[in-house]
């Protein structure tokens, strides 16, 4: 374990020691997937948020718990699935408890997610976590791996405001409220892409963005064996990022490229679709490249 210096590294290991059973799919995916019957799959996620990484003390309860279920909720939509089953780990301080309860009630209604169980632990810190389970087709099931040499690359969206906002945040810059915003409150996909995005037969692998376009496109590379390449007029920066960036003297592809926890989905595409937005290709090779140049970033836990 001393040897470990990156997330990647400590992920492959465990897929090599705990490697998924017959037409299970285990670790080393966004969800873990297993028969349910001959056309379903069951998804089961598990994803946590923690006070001083996800939220800073003092932030108020409905943020963290949106933030909580929309880590989890992306899991299982990026893979073409619906979300439908939750369990709930809390261990925070007493009188945070009711505020956090209140709000499980209000985003388990607003998602649509039926809290089964869970636990509950009094602590000094917050750190709550979700396993959530989803289903979807199997015909429609969206892995990493799937990526060909041909296909399209897309995103469901513009990426860089989480990083935009938690900056504003701590600078007490109020000039962008969007951004501020988008730091407390986490996104998913729009409805109408989802509809489009589900049961697409063109579509041959898919991430959220939860670490960074490039740290995430890189693990989509390395789970489908090719290269992807970027092309950086075609990435979309929001005016609202530009503005901030400008004005703090900041590149902003910088928190496009980067920024985490904005969950976009990235995917491939054998063909043009309708929906998101075309960033590049895949080819032979590896790794990621942006404008022909071998490029790597994010957001790696291990080096905090």
């Amino acid at each position: 374990m001393r040897s470990l210096k990156s997330e990647a590294a400590l992920i492959s290991l465990l897929e090599r020691k705990f490697r998924a059973s017959g037409k299970n799919i285990g670790i080393g995916d966004d969800c873990a997937a297993f028969e349910k019957d001959q056309r379903t799959y069951f998804l089961v996620t598990l994803d946590g948020v923690r006070e001083g990484i996800h939220f800073f003390r003092g932030d108020p309860a409905g943020s963290v718990m949106e933030k909580l279920f929309v880590r989890n909720i992306s899991d299982v939509l990026v893979k073409g699935g619906e979300a439908r089953f939750g369990f709930i780990y809390a261990s925070v301080r007493k009188r945070n408890l009711p505020g956090y309860m209140k709000m499980m009630e209000k985003y388990a209604g607003k998602f649509g997610i039926e809290i089964l169980g869970g636990d509950t632990n009094i602590s000094g810190t917050d750190d709550l976590s979700m396993t959530l389970i989803g289903t979807v087709e199997k015909k429609f099931f969206y892995s990493r791996h799937g990526a060909r040499p041909g296909d399209l690359l897309y995103l469901s969206g513009p990426t860089g405001f989480a990083a935009c906002g938690l900056n504003a945040f701590k600078m007490k810059d109020e000039d962008f409220p969007s951004l501020l915003k988008r730091y407390l409150n986490y996104r998913l996909p729009s409805p109408g892409f989802l509809r489009k995005f589900r049961n697409n037969p063109s579509i041959t692998s898919s991430i959220d963005i939860s670490d960074g376009l490039l740290m995430d496109a890189g693990r989509l590379a390395s789970s489908s064996g090719i290269r992807l390449s970027l092309t950086r007029s075609m990435i979309p920066v929001d005016n609202d990022i530009r503005k901030f960036c400008n004005s703090k003297g900041i590149d902003p592809f910088g928190p496009v490229l980067n920024g985490g926890d904005d969950y976009s989905f990235l995917f491939t595409s054998r063909a043009e679709v309708p929906f998101g937005i075309m960033i590049g290709k895949a080819e032979n090779g590896t790794g990621v490249r942006l404008n022909g140049k071998k490029v790597s970033g994010g957001y790696d836990h291990f080096k905090r």
